[in-house]
């Protein structure tokens, strides 16, 4: 009767047999596992969504770069040109290029007057030039202009010294007068009026 009441409380009562609890046992400690993972992984997803989430919604703005039309504008280079040099500082001399004789030292004498350092007159190596021509030297175009301009010439009258200046020697001179027929002829009115008018002086 005791060992049907035993087996009766084994077949009613839990199974204990080393079996089963190495069983119960290794679920328990997977079970542990698996809740541990996924503790872990729960544990760093909020921090790698939070820096997915903020990756996500950064937003690069770029600013609206509006072209400069100042900045592209053609640029326009003003040249100023260099001024004249005082008188006394511009060497210059004057030759007469024709076959009116005294052309020359008047138009040197009317320079001096003027200011200018004046050479001594020579003659051209051409004595038919037709217009007059003023030559200058590298830094001197401005001095050529305005002694153009005080004999009554236009710009166009002057030009850089060529290789070859038209006369034997410039010296040093910076500014060559050749004096052609066009004022060698005023050169000449003017000798008459001034002859005739000392004449006409002299004989009241």
């Amino acid at each position: 009767m005791a060992e049907r009441g035993s087996q009766s409380s084994r077949a009613g009562g839990p199974d204990r047999s080393p079996n089963n609890m190495k069983t119960a046992r290794a679920a328990i400690l997977v079970v542990l596992v698996v809740v541990l993972v996924y503790w872990v992984l729960h544990s760093e997803n909020p921090v790698s969504q939070q820096s997915s989430g903020q990756t996500g919604s950064t937003t690069t703005t770029f600013a609206s770069i509006t072209p400069n039309s100042q900045a592209n504008a053609p640029r326009t280079t003003t040249t100023t040109a260099a001024p004249a040099h005082p008188a006394q500082q511009v060497i210059t001399l004057v030759a007469n290029g024709t076959s009116t004789s005294g052309a020359g030292e008047r138009f040197a004498t009317a320079l001096k007057v003027r200011g200018y350092d004046t050479l001594a007159p020579v003659n051209a190596t051409n004595s038919n030039e037709s217009t007059t021509h003023v030559y200058y030297i590298a830094g001197y175009q401005p001095d050529a202009q305005v002694i153009a301009e005080a004999l009554g010439l236009t710009p166009s009258a002057t030009s850089a010294m060529p290789s070859s200046p038209p006369v034997s020697s410039i010296k040093s001179a910076q500014v060559l007068v050749v004096i052609g027929a066009d004022l060698a002829s005023q050169a000449t009115t003017s000798s008459s009026t001034t002859t005739s008018s000392a004449t006409a002086s002299a004989s009241k």
